[in-house]
């Protein structure tokens, strides 16, 4: 707050009663300059000390209007100022009671220069928050603000925010000199600010897109375009990136959708030439129709061209094919008859049909070199422009594997010389060529896999299918079997079908089967071998004489029936009561000498007993085809022990053990192998490879104990541990 000082009483003016002169009125006016009056009749320079002290206290009490303004609320300033110059005025109007003066009328009212100072900076506020207003509502892109190039446009539109928002702010309500010296220089500045801001936007804006647009048409001509007659397909694709960017599904706002952007008018030029009735809306969801459409619109066009000779005027295939997808085909006619004068018909995009005959047609890299001047021209930079370059050159050749396209960049120059010469750029062609070579390597590599993989499959294919055809009917032509197996350099296959086929039309001779290999094989058909090998073997046992057809087509039935069964045959449980009783019959029907020495196997035995009991489990799938798994393990336990007290499975001694029998068998009356059991009471246990459970389950199934059993088996084997309950 400005330092108060008060006139003493003696300092007072003072009328003389003739005195008649009025002073006139004045604004701004305080204690010190009506001190400074009452005293200019005494001492002028004492006047001029006082004015001087006046002018400090304006400038003091503005400060502190400023400052009120900018720290705290204005409002609290500005009545915490007025109570004290009430507190002044009640402390002078006491004194004026007590001298008899009237000095207290002077200091009524605020300091007006304080207020001022509030003033001031409202008005400063409003400028300072003018360049963030204008700065927001371009970000926003206000009126579209961000597309426009013409500087007095852009000032149009500067002025008309910075209207808009001293309206709203009220400087329309400020004291328009103070509004001139502290708001009008702040929102000169902003309004410059923000057309320097927006104008080096648009022209880096300008720079983007220039840049965009080379890089587009770089792409293109690396990929091909400008090679002046590309296949269908390959001009196709050139058109699609130009077109759609590869966006199958894409409709623009005119109606025009798909790769290609067919509008409705080409489509019915196609629906009249097919009889179809198709929309953009349908086309642009069908890339399959699309495809079809495609080519159809190259190859009428190509047709026209052809008729009208156009090639051997020096026309480009694929630059007239441009000019006609974009000008339609009269247009395309126009442009070849007329040299082009109709050249500057421009879509609603600006293309002309000369831009797009040239962008299409012509050398790759003369193309390149005119795009890159002309980009370097437009402010594109040459770093960007040779980066630009290079990476187009080295997409496409890796893209293609085709290492001649990289060759471009010996034919350009970006004004450092020839492209090509430039180190980073050798470097970056070198390793491009190095990557395609290694590519193509494994890419080789890759299709002689999937050829090997594909013969392979095929040959499962005809050795699993192939037979089972033959034999279904061996008096057909199998011929297209033989031959394939040919084309496949399966020569032995091919051997392998062309014998079946003959044994089986001739198949009149006596076929002694072999019943331990076709056990085995179904064995190890339901064990899951693979198909193929299954199929082989099958073939092979007919074509050696091992089985008959009939027994092979069983063998087939097991085949089909694998897939179904396997999953039952492989469940845990089922496997160990299959595994119980093929072992026990197994050294049931071993017979050894009195040396331990197997003498007969027992093995043929436990195979016919394992598949009789997969045979019995397929029946009681086929009868029960919706068997649970506790189900299918209450059956397999129960057929196991029937399996077991089947007689057929049974050794003399578990036979006659089983009928209660005490009647001795010849080898127990045989004194010669008594004494030969006597002399070999070293020999192994019989029971020795048998666990535990094996043992209960065998005495279990014979109706003994576990003892009882052991004993009828001449064993000393002492049990251990508790009775087994396999449940």
């Amino acid at each position: 707050m400005a330092q108060r000082i008060f006139p003493a009483a003696s300092l007072s003016a003072v009328a003389s009663p003739v005195d008649r002169y009025v002073t006139p009125a004045m604004e701004n006016t305080d204690g010190w300059s009506q001190l400074a009056e009452s005293l200019s009749r005494i001492n002028p320079k004492l006047q001029g000390a006082i004015k001087t002290q006046h002018q400090h206290n304006v400038a003091t009490e503005e400060a502190e209007g400023v400052n009120a303004a900018d720290s705290i609320d204005p409002a609290i300033s500005l009545n915490k100022n007025r109570e004290g110059w009430k507190g002044i005025i009640s402390q002078v109007r006491k004194r004026d009671q007590q001298m008899g003066t009237n000095n207290a009328e002077a200091l009524v009212g605020a300091s007006p220069h304080f207020q001022r100072g509030l003033v001031k900076a409202k008005a400063k506020r409003l400028g300072l928050g003018l360049n963030n207003h204008l700065s927001m509502q371009w970000e926003r892109d206000v009126g579209g603000i961000k597309s426009i190039d013409d500087p007095e446009a852009v000032r149009r539109w500067t002025q008309e925010q910075t209207q808009a928002y001293a309206e709203s702010g009220g400087v329309d309500r400020i004291d328009p000199i103070i509004a001139a010296e502290v708001f009008a220089p702040r929102a000169a500045q902003s309004q410059e600010a923000i057309l320097g801001k927006h104008m080096t936007y648009r022209a880096k804006a300008r720079v983007a897109a220039f840049t965009d647009e080379f890089s587009a048409n770089i792409g293109l001509l690396a990929a091909g375009a400008g090679d002046g007659a590309s296949s269908a397909e390959e001009w196709i694709a050139k058109m699609t990136m130009s077109e759609s960017s590869g966006d199958s599904s894409v409709i623009n706002p005119e109606g025009y959708g798909g790769w290609l952007q067919f509008g409705q008018d080409r489509l019915d030029d196609y629906n009249s030439a097919h009889g179809t009735d198709i929309t953009v809306a349908e086309f642009a969801q069908d890339e399959a129709l699309q495809r079809k459409v495609n080519v159809w619109h190259v190859q009428d066009i190509d047709k026209l061209i052809s008729e009208n000779g156009y090639l051997s005027q020096g026309y480009s295939l694929d630059g007239l094919r441009a000019v006609a997808h974009l000008g339609g085909k009269t247009g395309m006619m126009e442009f070849a008859e007329t040299g082009g004068a109709n050249g500057n018909t421009a879509d609603s995009n600006g293309t002309s049909l000369s831009a797009y005959y040239r962008k299409f047609a012509g050398s790759a890299a003369a193309d390149m070199q005119l795009q890159a001047d002309e980009a370097i021209a437009n402010g594109v930079s040459p770093k960007t422009v040779n980066e630009t370059l290079v990476d187009s050159l080295v997409a496409q050749a890796k893209a293609t594997g085709n290492k001649a396209i990289l060759d471009a960049v010996g034919e350009i120059s970006t004004g450092n010389g020839i492209l090509g010469n430039i180190s980073w750029v050798k470097e970056k062609i070198t390793e491009t060529k190095e990557e395609i070579d290694d590519e193509l390597w494994e890419t080789e590599q890759r299709e002689k896999t999937r050829e090997d993989q594909q013969r392979a499959e095929r040959r499962r294919d005809l050795t699993a299918t192939g037979f089972r055809e033959i034999m279904e009917d061996p008096f057909a032509d199998h011929r297209p079997l033989i031959e394939e197996a040919i084309a496949l350099g399966e020569g032995e296959l091919a051997r392998t079908m062309h014998n079946l086929q003959e044994q089986l039309q001739g198949e009149e001779r006596q076929v002694h089967t072999d019943h331990l290999a076709y056990t085995l094989l179904r064995k190890d058909i339901f064990d899951g071998i693979p198909k193929d090998e299954a199929s082989q073997r099958i073939v092979e046992g007919v074509v050696n004489g091992a089985w008959t057809s009939s027994e092979a087509d069983a063998l087939y039935t097991d085949l089909d029936q694998s897939e179904e069964i396997g999953g039952m045959l492989r469940d845990p449980q089922v496997q160990n009561w299959f595994g119980n009783a093929t072992s026990i019959i197994r050294e049931r029907s071993e017979m050894k000498d009195v040396f331990g020495n197997v003498i007969v196997s027992g093995r043929e035995v436990a195979n016919e007993a394992e598949m009789e009991m997969t045979d019995n489990l397929l029946v009681f799938l086929e009868q029960n085809p919706s068997a649970s798994k506790a189900q299918v393990r209450q059956y397999v336990r129960k057929m196991q022990r029937e399996v077991l007290r089947d007689e057929a499975y049974m050794n003399i001694n578990s036979r006659e053990a089983a009928q209660g029998s005490d009647t001795p068998t010849q080898l127990d009356s045989d004194p010669a192998t008594q004494q030969g059991a006597t002399a070999t009471q070293g020999v192994e246990d019989p029971l020795a490879h048998l666990s535990e459970d094996d043992i209960r389950l065998s005495a279990e199934t014979a109706g003994m104990t576990p003892e009882e059993y052991i004993r009828s088996t001449g064993s000393e084997r002492q049990l251990e541990g508790s009775w087994w309950n396999p449940f």
